[in-house]
């Protein structure tokens, strides 16, 4: 996503997401995200709230 970001391609992400019905983020926690990665995940599931079914695992506990 930071990648696409740069290159100014976010909406492509989103664009193949949303022509699926369900995205799985399995791990989640186990890479620590930078802040702009986590804005990032946080604007990309923003996006596609309510148009597909979304599924994260993890079984790392969560810092704040």
């Amino acid at each position: 996503m930071e990648q696409e970001k740069t290159a100014e391609k976010q909406s492509r992400l989103v664009l193949r997401l949303l022509q699926i019905d369900l995205v799985i983020l399995d791990g989640l926690g186990y890479l620590l995200f930078s802040q702009t990665g986590g804005a990032l995940l946080f604007h990309l599931l923003s996006r596609i709230y309510g148009r597909i079914s979304v599924i994260s695992t993890t079984n790392m506990a969560f810092a704040v």
